[in-house]
């Protein structure tokens, strides 16, 4: 089996929801990426335990084998401006764009290589600009590298995309990749890594999969790689590449079953020829946690040239009522000592929250999903400490972006957004209403646009869209549709904007499409035995 479908797929999203209705061993699901992926195991009566589980390594065996990837075809439009979100490598912007991926993953012994590369295009049409755009087609924000036009005619994109090579022995997993990485608990926003831009090329090490160390499971991971800036940011070639480097820890601890925790520490500094050593990689691993630790006599404010991003998150699953909490928090910038953090916990930080409910109605299975994401720093306080937009930094220049695009969450710095979801699964599929309100750069609002009214400036944007999926034999084909109103739009004028988005993928040798078990058909079928629904891929 070889998972290589991505993150936040609609694979991924019915292993999630499969694990929570009590149909398949619950994973903790806080640091994904395609290579490491656990199998969707759909178990007739319910797993034998409700218990966090360690997914079983794919990577295991000596022989020689080969799989297709799954190949997959995308296009979104958008009618009035671009609505750009958890696409990888393709942009959304006005107009059309598509995008076409696939290829093949090899495995021998403990090695395993994946090569799937993307190819996009991107119509990319003209639109109305705001007076606050900034430098052409710049960020409405400062500090960040996020134009709202990726230039003034439509492009091609091609990328690696889910691209991988790695060997997995002894439970340890090494390789190099340019795999999206999804770190926390969200469904549609992740503070930290999302997939939002393409994947950035990457080293890392780590466990293979969760190690039983007795209280609980544990999973370490360092990762270390190179971040680009966008062709519309600035012309100076001296600060194209940026470095990222972090550290990840999980922990389900096994006395409260259905609990995962992680934390993410992760730097972003600039790479200048030079000035850059194979040391400062190693950042995350020996830096302390707080200023003081790093000031020296010739530094004693501790300043240093990389952005800090700390990031605490956990999921608790409850399968026995198919309901599950889940929280994020993460923040910017350095405390100065223990004293300060008990002062100021709040400073410069950020959070995410939501909740996930499954339920039978009649034979089928109805999901809901509410999730907020608050990115906006307290504007009252600024005078009294200078506060960094989240994803923002005075000296990283390009902010937290990689080729223009948002690591973290989609809707952007200084953003506030709710989302309300209800999806009904049945045997061919899911069909399902969402709702969400997003403010956007609220930051901006509150420091430089002037007031016209005290209610009325803020840049809104109110959307509600269906969304549905069918699953055959080897083809799936999922849609959206989604109607939005956005007033100020980048503190210019209103805009109406219709999106819709078209998924087709072609599963070669797929037996059996992956879809949950009717609800009524599963009470009749205690005493079956569990059946299993591979990743649907084809071994040669």
């Amino acid at each position: 089996m070889f998972p290589v479908d991505g993150v936040r797929t609609d694979l991924a999203d019915l292993r999630r929801l499969a694990g929570l209705a009590g149909l398949a061993p619950l994973h903790a699901e806080l640091f994904l990426r395609a290579s490491s992926a656990p199998p969707l195991v759909l178990c007739a009566d319910g797993p034998a335990s409700h218990g966090l589980l360690a997914p079983t390594s794919w990577a295991e065996g000596n022989g020689l084998a080969v799989a297709f990837a799954p190949l997959r075809w995308q296009s979104v439009f958008n009618s009035a401006y671009p609505n750009e979100r958890n696409n990888g490598a393709l942009w959304a912007g006005r107009g059309l764009s598509t995008e076409l991926q696939g290829g093949a993953t090899v495995r021998w012994r403990f090695l395993t290589a994946g090569f799937r590369p993307v190819v996009a295009y991107q119509q990319n049409r003209a639109f109305v600009l705001s007076p606050y755009v900034r430098e052409g087609y710049g960020a409405v924000t400062p500090g960040i590298d996020l134009p709202v036009r990726f230039g003034d005619r439509p492009f091609w994109t091609l990328d690696l995309g889910q691209s991988f090579v790695r060997a997995d022995a002894f439970n340890v997993a090494v390789g190099i990749s340019t795999e999206n990485l999804w770190w926390g608990p969200g469904l549609r926003n992740s503070l930290i890594l999302s997939n939002t831009a393409a994947g950035f090329p990457h080293l890392f090490v780590g466990t293979s999969r969760p190690v039983d160390i007795h209280v609980g499971l544990l999973e370490v991971q360092y990762v270390a790689g190179q971040l680009h800036e966008s062709p519309y940011f600035d012309a100076d070639p001296e600060n194209d590449r940026r470095a990222m480097a972090a550290l990840t820890l999980g922990f389900a601890p096994r006395f409260l079953p259905g609990l995962s925790l992680g934390a993410a520490r992760v730097y972003n500094y600039s790479l200048v020829a030079g000035s850059t050593s194979w040391r400062d990689f190693a950042i995350p691993l020996v830096e302390p946690f707080l200023k003081e630790g790093v000031a020296t006599p010739e530094n004693p404010n501790g300043e240093r040239p990389d952005n800090q991003l700390l990031a605490l998150f956990g999921r608790w699953a409850f399968p026995e009522v198919g309901f599950e909490v889940y929280a994020e928090w993460a923040r910017d910038d350095h405390n100065w000592d223990a004293l300060d953090v008990a002062m100021d916990l709040g400073h410069s930080s950020v959070y995410l929250l939501g909740l996930q409910k499954a339920l039978p109605v009649g034979p089928y299975w109805l999901r809901l999903n509410a999730e907020l994401v608050h990115l906006v720093e307290r504007p009252v306080l600024h005078a009294v400490r200078p506060t960094p937009t989240f994803y923002t930094h005075s000296v990283i220049r390009q902010g937290y972006t990689h080729g223009g695009q948002m690591l973290g969450a989609a809707v952007g710095p200084g953003s506030d957004s709710q989302f309300l979801a209800a999806d009904l699964f049945y045997r061919s599929g899911r069909t399902g209403l969402f709702l969400e309100r997003t403010l956007r750069n609220e930051s901006v609002y509150y420091r430089s646009i002037p007031k016209t009214s005290p209610f009325y400036d803020h840049d809104l944007e109110l959307t509600a869209g269906v969304r549905q999926a069918w699953a055959w034999q080897e083809l799936d084909v999922s849609g959206e549709l989604g109607l939005s109103r956005r007033w100020n739009r980048d503190f210019g004028g209103h805009d109406t904007n219709v999106s819709a988005s078209l998924q087709l993928t072609w599963w070669p040798g797929r037996t059996q499409p992956p879809v949950l078990p009717a609800y009524g058909a599963l009470r009749t079928q205690q005493s079956s035995p569990v059946s299993t629904v591979e990743t649907p891929t084809a071994a040669l």
